[in-house]
C-alpha cells in the first residue's frame, strides 16, 4: 500500500510539473504577443537575470511579478496591483490580467504621469537603439568593404604568384631542354673526337709501317731480282755465239 501511495504521489508531482511547464509556455506566448514585454530593457534593467542566462519572459512570470519587477516601461507591476485590489486579491498575474481583461475594461497599465514619462523614455530608447543599429550597420559596412578589398588583393597576389610559378616552370623546362641539347651535342662531339682519334691512330700505324719499309729499303743493299741474272747470263752467252758466226761469214 505504501509503495502504491508513493508511486501515485510521484506521478502526481510529475503531472503537476508538466502542467505547470505547459501553462508557463502558453503564458509566455501570450506575453510576447502583447508587445508589452521588452526583453532587452528587462535584461538591461535587471542585469542579474542576464548574468544568470535566464529567459526574461519566463523569469518575469515565475519570479519577477512576486519581486515587483516591471516587464517594460509601459507596465508598472506594483502600481497595477495597488490600484486594482481585485486583481491582487485574486492572486492573478497583473500583466496577464491586463492583457486578457484589463485592456478591454479600460484599465490603465501605469499612472498617467508615468505614461507620458514612459512614452518619452520609450521614444528616447527607440531613437538610441536606432542610432546604435545605424552605427553598427555602418561599422559592418566598413568591415565588409575592408574584407572585400583584402580578398581582391589576395586574389591579385594569388594570380601573380601563379603567373610567376608558370614562368618559373617554363624557364625550368627551357633550362632542362637546353641542358639536354648541350649534353647531346657534347656526347656527339665526344663520339666524333673518338672516331677521329681512331682514324688518326690507324693512319699513324700505316705511316709508321711505310716509314719502316722505306727505312729498310734504304739501308738494305740492292739485290737483283730472282731470274733476271740468269736471263742476263743466257743473253750474254747467246750474243757470244752469234758473233763468231758473223766473222766467219765475212772472211769468206
Amino acid at each position: 500500500m505504501a509503495a502504491r501511495f508513493f508511486a501515485a504521489a510521484r506521478v502526481q508531482r510529475w503531472l503537476d510539473l508538466a502542467f505547470r511547464k505547459r501553462r508557463l509556455r502558453a503564458q509566455a506566448r501570450t506575453v510576447r504577443a502583447s508587445g508589452l514585454f521588452d526583453e532587452e530593457w528587462y535584461l538591461r534593467t535587471y542585469p542579474e537575470v542576464a548574468r544568470a542566462g535566464a529567459d526574461p519572459v519566463a523569469h518575469y512570470l515565475e519570479f519577477g511579478v512576486s519581486e515587483g519587477r516591471d516587464p517594460s516601461t509601459q507596465f508598472n507591476t506594483r502600481w497595477y496591483l495597488d490600484t486594482y485590489a481585485d486583481v491582487a486579491g485574486a492572486g492573478m498575474n497583473p500583466l496577464l490580467h491586463y492583457i486578457r481583461f484589463g485592456r478591454g475594461e479600460k484599465r490603465r497599465p501605469i499612472a498617467l504621469p508615468e505614461a507620458d514619462k514612459a512614452l518619452k523614455q520609450s521614444l528616447e530608447e527607440q531613437s538610441r537603439l536606432a542610432t546604435e543599429r545605424k552605427e553598427q550597420a555602418m561599422q559592418l559596412q566598413a568591415e565588409l568593404e575592408t574584407l572585400v578589398n583584402a580578398e581582391a588583393r589576395l586574389r591579385q597576389e594569388l594570380a601573380e604568384a601563379r603567373q610567376t610559378a608558370s614562368l618559373s616552370t617554363k624557364l625550368q623546362a627551357l633550362r632542362e631542354a637546353d641542358l639536354k641539347d648541350l649534353q647531346g651535342r657534347y656526347e656527339a662531339s665526344l663520339s666524333i673526337q673518338e672516331s677521329q682519334h681512331q682514324v688518326l691512330v690507324k693512319l699513324g700505324e700505316r705511316l709508321r709501317a711505310v716509314a719502316g719499309y722505306f727505312h729498310e729499303a734504304v739501308e738494305r743493299p740492292a739485290t737483283p731480282l730472282p731470274g733476271i741474272e740468269e736471263k742476263s747470263r743466257a743473253g750474254a752467252r747467246k750474243a757470244g755465239r752469234s758473233r763468231p758466226a758473223g766473222r766467219r761469214s765475212g772472211k769468206s
